[in-house]
């Protein structure tokens, strides 16, 4: 009886094979077979499993990745109302991981320039495809509670 072990360390997927012995306790108590040889079984180290991955989202992209986050600055006028909201914004991130390009999806419109005056500042890690940075559309949600 095998069992798989899948664990993800900085976002990369690893995993590791265990092996059990074939024999069952039935066969435990009786003679063994000195002819009998398991199976071989690939042993992958994890750094192998990690490189493969790498290069499989080389060929196949890497989505966006928030670098550094600055929160918004509350509105004043919408403390002062006791506004809340979830704005949902679409921004392209381009080559240089730079925003560019933000729409107001959803949310309370009071919030829409506290929200992309901060998102402004983020820093991404831009999308890569075959190992070249591109440009990509990516959805940001910020939550406003006063």
């Amino acid at each position: 009886m095998s069992s798989n072990l899948v664990r993800s360390i900085g976002g990369v997927l690893l995993a590791s094979l265990a092996v059990t012995p074939l024999t069952s306790r039935a066969q435990s108590s009786a003679q063994p077979d000195a002819t009998a040889q398991p199976a071989p079984v690939s042993q992958k180290s994890l750094a192998d499993i990690a490189k493969e991955q790498r290069a499989k989202r080389q060929r196949h992209g890497d989505p966006v990745q928030v670098l550094k986050r600055v929160a918004p600055t509350y509105p004043a006028i919408a403390k002062q109302q006791r506004i809340s909201g979830t704005l949902l914004v679409e921004a392209d991130v381009n080559k240089m991981g730079k925003v560019t390009n933000m729409q107001l999806v959803s949310g309370p419109p009071v919030f829409r320039d506290a929200a992309f005056e901060a998102i402004k500042q983020w820093q991404f890690r831009p999308a890569m495809l075959n190992g070249q940075p591109i440009s990509q559309k990516t959805q940001i949600r910020l939550h406003f509670m006063p």
